[in-house]
């Protein structure tokens, strides 16, 4: 078949050079006849010899093709259509119109080999792309195929809202305490969108944005190192570029060994008289609580008041000396164990003591009558290897008896003036009472009041009573003279 293809254009050829052959063997025999009539008759004149220059026989007008739309820039948001516009003049012409990306030929005049049914040529010479997607971006020609060919580009600028595809964390948003946690937010759209992230504390209210001290950023990404509890919580990772803005959450969970709290270290009571003790623990997961005295398991369970912070409350109705004593409060969980002790006594306990100047207040618990109260204070600032002698300052008893709990306060005027330390002590038939933390005194100097109005007053008198008897006497001598 190629074979007969090649024969027939050799045919074709042939044929065509015989005709030219011919053509040229007439015109010269017709030129040899006519030489003797006109010998300038056959030169071309000037406006045939710019014609021909410009590729125009006589038998043509054809004007050179000129586009007239300029460059651009679509700004086309995802989903819509856009028509890349080449118009032409003059209007009408055949001109050949091809449109290009990337040296891949879309259209070569009205012929395409796309199999993309979303781009269309329309008018002839524009070109259509509906449904537009972000693979759509990019510079587009316009070429126009004559002599000097002329091309027009344009950019297609594709803008989508964000999309986050995938918010993802360390071991799926469990971390052991001390450890590196990573979140990734992975995100669509155009233009590019930026990232701000955010958290939500565990039993917090409030959304706090991330700063570069939290964490590491990173593009999409950001990484916070050494773990901590007060880290656990939702954390939310916004997407915004301008066009729309997306935003998703993750919870975060920092997996910790417990830690206990007491809510009294010491407690007093007496026979008979129904106590609770409590502790609270903190965990991840939430601990298991029990109660233990002497090293002997004595109650176990917990008592959910909170479900982020387990609480155990131990009813205690001591009917011997034997029951007082040291109780301890146990948490257990997964990751490891803690424990906090409270002291069931009989003696005294003082507690939340508080100066102001050379005041102290402070509260007392005793189920047994009172039988001293002192303060102790130490000169403050001085070498503790220092042997020191305090002094003692006894409190007057509270009238009131029978009471569980005494509001007491003494302003101190005995000392010196100077800077102290000072210890609240008190004493019931079972002993003085742990001595709590120190308080620090100030004692200023008082000054002494003097009643200058009074020295002024007493003056006056005594100028006002000379002054008189100076006058009485002048009187006197000049009534004599006359």
């Amino acid at each position: 078949m190629a074979a007969r293809t090649v024969w027939m254009l050799c045919a074709l050829l042939v044929l065509l050079l015989n005709e030219c052959s011919s053509v040229n063997g007439h015109v010269v025999e017709k030129r040899e006849a006519s030489d003797e009539y006109d010998f300038m008759g056959d030169d071309p004149s000037d406006d045939d010899t710019l014609n021909d220059a410009y590729g125009e026989g006589e038998e043509g007008n054809t004007e050179n093709i000129v586009i007239v739309t300029k460059p651009q820039v679509y700004n086309v948001s995802a989903g819509s259509t856009v028509i890349l516009e080449c118009n032409v003049e003059p209007k009408g012409n055949s001109a050949v119109v091809q449109w290009l990306r990337n040296d891949n030929i879309y259209f070569l005049g009205s012929m395409t080999t796309l199999t993309d049914h979303r781009i269309k040529l329309v008018h002839n010479t524009s070109m259509a792309i509906s449904n537009v997607t972000p693979s759509d971006e990019g510079e587009y020609k316009c070429v126009v195929t004559q002599k000097k060919p002329l091309t027009l580009t344009h950019r297609v600028v594709v803008t989508s809202k964000p999309n986050i595809l995938d918010l993802s964390a360390t071991n799926n948003g469990r971390v052991h305490e001390g450890n590196r946690l990573v979140l990734n937010c992975d995100v669509s759209g155009s233009p590019p969108p930026k990232i701000v992230w955010s958290r939500q504390r565990k039993g917090s209210h409030d959304n706090e944005r991330l700063l570069e001290t939290d964490g590491v950023f990173s593009l999409n990404s950001v990484t916070i190192e050494h773990v901590k509890p007060e880290h656990s919580g939702t954390y939310y990772c916004y997407a915004f570029n301008g066009v729309a803005a997306d935003t998703r959450d993750i919870q975060i969970t920092v997996l910790y060994k417990p830690r206990v709290h007491v809510h009294r270290q010491e407690t007093n009571t007496a026979l008979n008289v129904r106590t609770e003790l409590q502790c609270s623990a903190h965990g991840e997961p939430a601990p298991y609580l029990s109660w233990y005295k002497d090293n002997q398991l004595i109650n176990e369970g917990v008592i959910n008041d909170d479900s982020h912070t387990p609480l155990s409350t131990l009813v205690v109705v001591p009917k011997s000396d034997s029951d007082f004593g040291t109780y301890t409060c146990v948490a257990i969980n997964s990751h490891g164990r803690h424990n906090s002790s409270v002291e069931l006594v009989q003696r005294p306990v003082v507690e939340d003591v508080e100066a102001d100047g050379a005041k102290v207040a402070w509260k007392v618990h005793s189920h047994l009558p009172l039988e001293a109260v002192q303060i102790q204070a130490f000169p403050f600032g001085i070498d503790e290897s220092v042997s020191q002698n305090p002094s003692d300052i006894s409190v007057s008893l509270p009238q009131e008896s029978g009471l569980k709990l005494y509001e007491m306060s003494y302003e101190i005027s005995s000392l010196p003036a100077g800077k102290y330390e000072a210890i609240v002590k008190a004493k019931n038939s079972k002993g003085w009472s742990r001595e709590p933390k120190p308080v620090i005194l100030n004692i200023v100097e008082q000054s002494m009041y003097i009643q200058r109005s009074s020295v002024f007053r007493g003056a006056a008198s005594m100028v006002t009573g000379s002054t008189t008897l100076l006058l009485t006497t002048l009187t006197y001598l000049l009534v004599r003279k006359l």
